[in-house]
């Protein structure tokens, strides 16, 4: 089903994508269903990528990534951004969950020449909380970092939010609202997800 999906996007859509991840049965799937064209599985956290890996990430227009921040750092990004050519850096964009901060990478890609801005006024569903545990200790660092959790993570789901690094010409250009449109998935139905009551926390239909 999902080579058939992708089979159907327009090949100059489908090609362009190059996969990042140290995990070789996810690169493998990606590749297998025509999702991506090349793999990067080298720890950039860790390592400089291979020859092969360094022509892979060379001339890069657009960098994503979702729910990465905190497990990847600005030394992955840094290694990415090595491997592009002299003023043809990519714009960045992260979907980051509330309970990492993101100040460290914005100065980190800076010092690259990008700007880094924040969506406001938005949120993103990440995905549900796989134990009360995680729920617990996600709404302790919260309020540890004075973040608002009422109606978000309260609620059961991880949200994130979308920071964008472009160049200053770039921002300067077009405004980061007039850039995206936006659909959240806070309202869609998630199935059992735990939630804060006034008799404490349950798990949630």
């Amino acid at each position: 089903m999902d080579r058939n999906y992708f089979r159907s996007w327009p090949a100059r859509n489908r090609d362009n994508f190059i996969g990042v991840d140290t995990s070789r049965p996810a690169t493998d799937y990606a590749l297998k269903s025509g999702l991506i064209m090349a793999a990067v599985t080298s720890n950039l956290e860790e390592a400089e990528p291979t020859a092969a890996e360094m022509v892979s990430l060379t001339g890069l227009h657009l960098i994503i990534s979702t729910g990465c921040v905190g497990y990847v750092t600005d030394k992955t990004l840094d290694r990415i951004l090595a491997q592009q050519r002299p003023g043809a850096t990519p714009w960045i964009a992260n979907l980051v969950l509330r309970i990492f901060p993101y100040d460290g990478i914005a100065a980190s890609l800076a010092r690259h020449g990008l700007v880094t801005e924040k969506l406001e006024g938005v949120t993103f569903v990440q995905r549900r909380f796989h134990s009360q545990q995680e729920y617990e200790e996600t709404l302790q660092t919260l309020r540890r970092l004075g973040i608002n959790s009422d109606g978000k993570e309260a609620e059961g789901l991880f949200h994130a939010e979308l920071h964008v690094s472009r160049p200053a010409a770039d921002v300067a250009a077009t405004p980061l609202p007039e850039l995206i449109s936006i659909t959240s998935g806070a309202g869609r139905r998630y199935g059992p997800r735990y939630a804060r009551t006034p008799g404490g926390v349950k798990l949630m239909n």
